[in-house]
């Protein structure tokens, strides 16, 4: 079985990151995730990260370097790749599978509802935020 590859932005904007709420009738709905997609055939994660934010948020990326990931096996065999990136836009200027997006400062990300994935990944990157 082929490992599938997601990939997901750390996408940072004065001190804060960027954070979407899945919608009603989308996989993980209700739960907080950086957002992201599948890296298509041929595709780098980058290129991958950068056409996701187009499409499902309109937002035109800076992506920059790797800074983790996890790998979950079963049923969903697949690798979520955090890349770091930024972003000139203050707000998406829509949202295809989300129903919130929020700007969050790092200490307090812990208080969302993350998606498994997502909340190992960002123990991963920011643990070193966590106070308590």
């Amino acid at each position: 079985m082929s490992q599938l590859q997601v990939v997901c932005g750390l996408v940072w904007r004065q001190g804060l990151f960027l954070a979407a709420r899945k919608k009603a009738g989308k996989t993980n709905a209700g739960l907080w995730e950086l957002p992201g997609g599948k890296v298509g055939q041929g595709e780098t994660a980058g290129q991958a990260l950068v056409r996701e934010f187009q499409e499902e948020l309109g937002m035109e990326l800076k992506v920059g370097r790797v800074l983790g990931s996890v790998e979950q096996a079963g049923a969903a065999n697949l690798r979520l790749i955090a890349l770091e990136a930024s972003c000139a836009l203050d707000w998406p200027s829509h949202s295809s599978d989300h129903d919130s997006v929020v700007w969050v400062a790092p200490e307090f990300w812990r208080l969302l509802n993350w998606c498994g994935n997502d909340a190992r990944l960002l123990q991963q990157i920011l643990g070193a935020f966590s106070r308590g």
